[in-house]
């Protein structure tokens, strides 16, 4: 929803030079700080540099369908949306995460924590965003699923509604740069 959140932004008297989604994750940012993740609707992951915090702040969407995989020692910060980029970065100091891949093996168990089958590297959790300074990493979840279902609303009314989210969602997740195509096999 950048162009949308870039009409708001505008209105706040941010100023743009093109017409990418990054400068409006930017100025969100610098608008709202943690809280523009509330304001986005798609999907993402990024990491910025905030120079006045001196922190790098990293973001992933909230059912984690852009990847962010990252790698913390004492010497730096790498990451990517490919394992194997990180991998490149560390060298070869990657050995394979034994636990993870028996887990997987025995129970088909994947994705149920931030682990990947490398060990020291992790994957940012969906709906999660990573604060890192001088002092270390944190991680806080920025949304969660309401499921408590108190909502009064009469089932039509409550239909329409998602009825109208998911035209929004898909309107929103057609917008590109360049053209789309579509393949089924």
């Amino acid at each position: 929803n950048h162009v949308e959140l870039r009409t708001e932004l505008e209105g706040k008297g941010h100023r743009f030079r093109g017409h990418s989604d990054t400068e409006v994750i930017l100025a969100a940012y610098a608008e709202w700080g943690p809280a523009c993740l509330g304001r986005f609707n798609g999907m993402w992951a990024f990491a910025l540099l905030d120079l006045r915090s001196r922190q790098v702040f990293a973001a992933r969407d909230r059912f984690g369908i852009k990847p962010f995989y990252y790698r913390l020692s004492a010497e730096a910060f790498q990451f990517g949306s490919e394992i194997k980029a990180v991998r490149a970065l560390a060298g070869s100091g990657v050995e394979v995460n034994d636990t993870l891949v028996a887990d997987f093996l025995t129970a088909g168990t994947v994705d149920a924590t931030n682990e990947t089958f490398h060990k020291g590297v992790l994957q940012l959790p969906a709906a999660h965003y990573m604060k890192l300074d001088a002092s270390g990493a944190t991680l806080t979840r920025y949304w969660s699923l309401d499921l408590s279902n108190e909502d009064s609303r009469p089932l039509p009314v409550l239909v329409q509604e998602m009825h109208d989210l998911f035209e929004d969602a898909v309107r929103v997740h057609l917008r590109s740069d360049v053209p789309i195509g579509t393949c089924l096999s």
